[in-house]
């Protein structure tokens, strides 16, 4: 019991570790800027919604999501 107990612990931390890693990039001042991870309610509503289904976005989904900008700005990976 106490063994599965730590290690529950330490891979709990490294995986905490990881996540918080992407914070302290030079992109971290865009997230800390918005008060959301989703760009509108219409984009969250999507979001949870894909969840559940595999479905593909439907053409109007595609432009509600450029009109409302929910991927925000694109980048390369290299930068």
């Amino acid at each position: 019991m106490r063994f599965g107990l730590r290690f529950g612990v330490a891979g709990l931390s490294a995986v905490l570790a990881l996540a918080l890693m992407g914070c302290s990039g030079p992109r971290y001042e865009i997230w800390r800027s918005h008060d959301s991870h989703y760009a509108t309610w219409s984009h969250a509503k999507f979001s949870v919604k894909k969840v559940f289904e595999s479905s593909k976005p439907t053409p109007e989904e595609m432009e509600e999501s450029l009109k409302e900008n929910w991927w925000g700005e694109l980048f390369s990976g290299g930068n």
